[in-house]
């Protein structure tokens, strides 16, 4: 027979791949969040200002510059957050 799990804790324990991946999409969607914000903020004060607005090609760039540079940028901390203990890191204070 089957025994009833008490806690997720008992049977399952997150790799360190599963926690650097956990903690880079959390920069990737906060850098990504923040950048929808400042090239629309930015484009905003451009077109109120009457001023030339930058090519598509630009403004994609870098967008995409901005949101690669968070998740390879959380790397380093994801990787030294997996070496700790996963409890303890993942916790939310």
């Amino acid at each position: 027979m089957l025994e009833r799990c008490t806690s997720l804790a008992e049977h399952w324990a997150p790799t360190r791949g599963f926690i650097v991946g956990l903690i880079t999409a959390n920069a990737v969607l906060i850098g990504s969040t923040a950048t929808l914000l400042g090239t629309g903020s930015a484009l905003m004060v451009l077109t109120l200002g009457r001023e030339p607005l930058p090519s598509t090609e630009f403004g994609a760039a870098t967008m995409i510059l901005s949101v690669a540079a968070a998740g390879l940028g959380a790397i380093p901390p994801g990787v030294i957050a997996s070496l700790r203990d996963p409890l303890s890191e993942l916790r939310v204070p």
